[in-house]
């Protein structure tokens, strides 16, 4: 093959190795740092630009104009686009995908443009690779694929480290505004000379400050196998001295040593402000996987390029979308990371929400959770979502409790703390082995206790009863024993005659039911205007709506057959 299409095929394959895993699949998840943070900031800065108000233009004491310069490019084609009735304005999902596009987007033009300063410094199959480990990181796709500053940090210090080996010394300087200096030079030490304010977590157990062998822990756990074993043998090429490139090697060595040992000095670690060293880690394990190589004929150098090209593929794919959380599998994979470091930065809560969404009468009931932004934006309109209020009590009018893990690793709130060690989640969502999520139901003590049983598996255990502005409100507490049959429901208010003087009855009152699971039926029965005051009986029960057929009535009074009819439950009586 010709020396030029070569290496044009080659930057294809580096380029679609690069693209394809960070701009498949965006918008599945928002992380906290992105729907507190960087959306608002990017929506901001673009109107600061729009008025010309170029001071409002600084968002926050990290250097994130970069970041905020792609998301309002992704506001800026969002608009468009919806302007155009070519996507849904009010789609939550695509908005943040249209965002985290243009990160992705940089993120994978740096590895390319990476692979050109990579040839220029290395043999070319040793580029390749390199090129190829660095574009098929799921670490370092994880943090391409999101709105913040880790991802473009590790691709421009990556071009900047591989630029300054290619020609050393050639640098360029300018002047700042004072102000954004010293905001900066601020950011640094309330950003980093501090804990994090919600704490953190290490090895086990909640800890404020880790030690100083965290970011060695953190290097490890974030090793893919393919560049744990490339590192291990790297001494091998050292000794070999092949090709002079090591100069350009040590070089990129030392920048992620240096990163590593400077992130140590400050209070403030999380595993994710290593990311920008993998790239660097990615060519270094190149250059040891390749050293196995040496001697071996073209053929065989070009199977095992192959290979281990295949193989970061499928481990890029097989941690996909969720990138942020690939663990080394060879120290125990994602599970060991859950046990390590702090982890939740909002996956999951997607599949939290789409849960909750199919809940019946889940407008009607409330929901607590630890983690509240990132599920809020993926709730339907009239789901409501609230942290747990500080008297440790949970609202009466709330159905279901949301742990999450990140909060779980720091300690739950107390009324959470409480539903978690008493109760089994109803929904538990897994990603790679590890419960990021668990929902539980909130099942409030009816005011008065009443159990009946209609059918086999439909069990009535008490009520809530209103009166006022002309009607009964009333809510009913069920319990299912399995998945119950589709069956509507007739209250009736009867009169000391047996007379029915008002009634309600609702269609399909248990659709979307699941069996082992408790849920309440609100309704509102209308009296009637002229009701003359005195006692009546309230009655009810479920039947078959096509047959007509009512559910056997069990364990109960029932209400006068002559009145309400066969298997109808006599409620209550209420003074009118």
């Amino acid at each position: 093959m010709r020396p030029r299409l070569s290496a044009n095929l080659s930057y294809l394959l580096v380029a679609l190795a690069a693209l394809i895993p960070r701009v498949v699949g965006l918008g599945q998840f928002v992380t906290i740092d992105e729907v507190g943070g960087w959306m608002l900031r990017s929506a901001r800065f673009l109107a600061a630009l729009g008025t010309g108000d170029l001071a409002a233009t600084a968002q926050s004491a990290h250097p994130g104009v970069t970041t905020m310069w792609l998301g309002a490019l992704g506001i800026a084609l969002h608009d468009a686009l919806a302007a155009r009735s070519l996507i849904d304005p009010a789609d939550f999902a695509t908005r943040l995908g249209l965002m985290q596009l243009m990160p992705a987007l940089a993120n994978a033009a740096a590895v390319v443009a990476g692979y050109g300063l990579l040839r220029r410094l290395l043999a070319p199959r040793l580029a390749l690779l390199a090129a190829l480990l660095w574009a098929l990181d799921p670490f370092v796709i994880g943090f391409n694929r999101v709105l913040h500053v880790d991802g473009l940090m590790g691709s421009f210090a990556t071009l900047s480290v591989l630029a300054a080996c290619v020609y050393w010394g050639l640098g360029v300087g300018g002047a700042a505004p004072a102000w954004a200096v010293d905001r900066l030079a601020a950011g640094v030490t309330e950003e980093g000379g501090e804990p994090h304010q919600s704490g953190n977590f290490y090895l086990g157990r909640p800890v404020d400050v880790p030690g100083p062998q965290y970011y060695a822990t953190a290097l490890a756990m974030r090793l893919t196998p393919i560049t744990m074993l490339g590192l291990g043998l790297l001494g091998l090429r050292w000794r070999r001295r092949a090709r002079g490139d090591q100069a350009a090697l040590a070089a990129l060595a030392w920048f992620a040593l240096l990163l590593m040992l400077e992130l140590s000095l400050f209070p403030k670690k999380f595993d994710r402000y290593l990311e920008p060293a993998f790239p660097a880690v990615d060519i270094l394990a190149a250059a040891g996987l390749l050293a196995l190589a040496e001697g071996w004929r073209s053929a065989p150098r070009r199977a095992l390029l192959g290979g281990l090209a295949l193989a970061a593929a499928a481990n890029a794919a097989w941690w996909h979308p969720y990138g942020i959380i690939a663990y080394n599998q060879l120290l125990g994979g994602a599970p060991m990371g859950a046990r390590t470091f702090h982890m939740g930065w909002g996956e999951g809560m997607p599949q939290v929400a789409a849960w909750l969404n199919r809940q019946p009468g889940i407008d009607e009931q409330g929901t607590i959770s630890s983690s509240v932004a990132t599920l809020r934006p993926y709730l339907r309109p009239g789901v409501g979502v609230d942290l747990p209020p500080a008297g440790g009590q949970i609202p009466p009018d709330a159905g279901f409790a949301v742990a999450y893990l990140r909060s779980a690793q720091a300690g739950l709130d107390p009324p959470l703390e409480r539903v978690a060690a008493t109760q089994t989640p109803v929904f538990t969502v897994t990603i790679h082995g590890v419960a990021y999520a668990q929902i539980y139901e909130v099942v409030p003590a009816p005011q008065h206790e009443l159990r009946a049983a209609f059918g086999e598996g439909i069990v009535l255990q008490g009520y809530d009863l209103a009166q006022g502005d002309g009607r009964l409100g009333l809510t009913l507490h069920w319990a299912t024993a399995g998945p119950p049959p589709d069956v509507a429901l007739f209250v009736h208010l009867l009169d000391s005659a047996g007379q029915r003087r008002a009634q309600i009855d609702l269609p399909e009152v248990t659709a979307g039911w699941d069996g082992g699971r408790h849920y309440r039926t609100r309704l509102a029965l209308p009296l009637p205007g002229d009701l003359p005051a005195g006692e009546y009986a309230l009655a009810l029960g479920l039947y078959d709506p096509q047959s007509f057929t009512r559910l056997p009535l069990s364990g109960a009074p029932a209400a006068d057959p002559a009145a309400a009819g066969p298997d109808a439950l006599l409620l209550t009586s209420v003074r009118r």
